[in-house]
């Protein structure tokens, strides 16, 4: 039987290096047998896409593009992302394609780290990438009516260019961490969110840091949107075959 595919759209224009990043971390998540049974097809945008999405102008750029780039594997995949924290263009790809899973990185972000807490009163905190960023994250919050289960958004004052360059890796998770352990100690976090697509692959590490030097009564665990996202993916692929 042929994998069923899905598409991820990184809903900024062209780059090789962080094009090949997403390529490899992709392979690192769908694996093994999942990886006879799903192919992820990675899609950025052409030229005239925004180089990254990190405000509201940004992100109004990249929407047209979003849609024509579904319109193009539109019946050829089983289901689409959007891997970006914006969930850029997700609302109108439900409404075009009302038969086909959209999956946004952040509603699957925030669906995981609901399903993780330990407490369902507790919170959880998001770690974005510069402070231009928080209000667009924040937006996304309250579209998606989680504002109760937020304790803070954070940033580590690196854009996207920055974060997605291997040479950046332990820079960005030495942020992470100091932003991370601020809200799990002033904040009140007991999760923490990568609040861009492009932090994908130090979730682990970070999570590792972050339970060394707490060392909590329960394991903070670290949701990476992108691992979320593709999980989701899957889930709702099989469940449209038993339906």
């Amino acid at each position: 039987m042929a994998p069923k595919k899905i598409l991820a759209i990184a809903p900024i224009k062209f780059n090789q290096q962080i094009y090949d990043s997403i390529v490899l971390e992709l392979n690192g998540i769908v694996k093994g047998v999942e990886a006879e049974l799903f192919e992820t097809i990675v899609a950025m945008l052409p030229e005239g896409g925004p180089v990254s999405i990190e405000n509201f102008e940004q992100e109004a750029q990249a929407v047209p593009y979003v849609l024509d780039v579904a319109k193009e594997y539109a019946g050829k995949v089983d289901a689409i992302i959007t891997l970006c924290m914006a969930d850029p263009g997700a609302q109108y790809l439900r409404a075009i394609y009302p038969s086909t899973p959209i999956i946004g990185a952040a509603q699957s972000a925030y669906t995981v780290a609901q399903i993780n807490l330990v407490n369902p009163t507790s919170k959880y905190s998001v770690v974005t990438t510069q402070k231009e960023t928080v209000p667009l994250v924040q937006s996304v919050v309250d579209m998606y009516q989680v504002n109760n289960r937020v304790a803070s958004i954070r940033y580590v004052s690196m854009d996207v260019i920055d974060i997605t360059n291997p040479e950046n890796r332990e820079k960005l998770i030495v942020a992470l961490t100091e932003q991370s352990v601020e809200a799990v100690k002033l904040d009140g976090a007991k999760q923490i969110i990568l609040g861009c697509t492009g932090m994908m692959g130090v979730a682990e590490e970070l999570e590792k840091r972050l339970n060394d030097t707490l060392k909590p009564e329960n394991k903070i665990v670290v949701v990476d949107p992108t691992v979320a996202a593709i999980a989701v993916s899957e889930m709702m692929i099989k469940m449209q075959e038993r339906q």
